[in-house]
């Protein structure tokens, strides 16, 4: 029984179009185990994002309709795609998203917010989701509470009688 024996120096005699094959073998195959390492390495790479220390409330009342600002003290190591905030008193309320421009670095920083005037008086934290894209196929959020604060019913509301918007009263079908 003849056992067929390969080696490298019989690489030299094949033809052309076989060594272009499996040059192009070898290639594919080099070309998805780097495109596989570098999806891996994106998904599970331990970006640094940014560290919120200390954040607080300028007030801890605050009326419906005001506008208030909330502090924090922060290491920011990458550029962030955007802010989305919530009030938070067992129910959350969405208060928007907005595209940030704090730079990267350690800072102080203080970011105004108005109340909005359907949130209901109550007890609330502001939740604050930092959303950052460091590549293609990754988002991370960074989460982030400040202390609590009490919204209460603005003035308008409570006091206001004579510019009260009447409400439409119901017709009532007639009996016939």
């Amino acid at each position: 029984m003849a056992q067929c024996k390969r080696r490298w120096s019989d690489f030299g005699n094949q033809t052309i179009l076989h060594k272009l094959e499996i040059i192009l073998v070898f290639f594919t195959f080099a070309t998805v185990f780097f495109a596989v390492m570098l999806i891996l390495f994106w998904a599970t790479y331990p970006y640094k994002t940014i560290v919120v220390k200390n954040a607080k409330m300028a007030t801890s009342t605050v009326r419906q309709g005001e506008i208030t600002t909330y502090s924090i003290d922060y290491v920011k190591w990458m550029k962030s795609d955007y802010v989305r905030r919530f009030f938070v008193d067992g129910l959350i309320f969405d208060a928007g998203e907005f595209k940030p421009i704090r730079p990267v670095g350690a800072e102080h920083g203080v970011t105004p917010i108005q109340i909005p005037g359907t949130l209901p008086p109550g007890t609330y934290r502001l939740r604050v989701v930092i959303t950052f894209k460091p590549n293609p196929i990754r988002t991370i959020d960074y989460t982030f509470e400040t202390d609590k604060f009490k919204v209460l019913e603005s003035i308008a509301n409570a006091n206001d009688i004579e510019n009260a918007v009447p409400l439409p009263e119901k017709v009532l079908p007639k009996n016939p």
